[in-house]
């Protein structure tokens, strides 16, 4: 789903209107918007995420060892 529907559906707001030109500003507010709606759900995915890799992969997995640092 492009982020104009996402935008439109979720926000109830229109971006990228033809009339207009394209606005890199306006689709960067408008990825912002949506990110705030699901900011908690996301970074608790992201944890659990991580946590889990930590404990299959150990120290092993992290970037830092990848990066030889």
């Amino acid at each position: 789903m492009s982020l104009k529907h996402l935008t439109k559906k979720l926000l109830h707001q229109d971006i990228q209107i033809r009339e207009s030109r394209h606005s890199p500003v306006e689709d960067a507010q408008a990825t912002m918007e949506l990110y705030k709606l699901v900011e908690v759900e996301w970074e608790q995915y992201l944890a659990q995420n991580t946590l889990k890799n930590k404990q299959l992969w150990g120290d092993k997995g992290s970037t830092q060892e990848k990066q030889g640092s």
